[in-house]
């Protein structure tokens, strides 16, 4: 699940990415926003279902940790580059 949330399109592209720089940068592409589209209607629909959060296991929220991540590191290299930019 984590290998497509990050944009990978198989497991030894992450575990490669993984071994050689420890640590997991997430490639923006198409299929890892048909991904997220994907993910987001799944725990859309299981919010809807619960009636109580105990009813909710550790790994309903193993997705959306992913999601926060990959998105705040977007986030900070959109800054990273605005800055560059105004520094030219």
């Amino acid at each position: 699940m984590r290998v497509k949330l990050m944009g990978f399109r198989t497991r030894q592209e992450y575990i490669i990415q993984s071994l050689l720089y420890q640590k997991v940068l997430a490639k923006g592409n198409p299929l890892m926003l048909v991904q997220f589209r994907k993910y987001l209607q799944n725990i859309e629909a299981e919010l809807k279902r619960i009636d109580n959060i105990n009813e909710v296991g550790e790994e309903f929220f193993t997705p959306i940790r992913t999601m926060a991540e990959i998105l705040e590191a977007f986030q900070s290299m959109e800054e990273i580059d605005e800055d560059f930019e105004n520094e030219e």
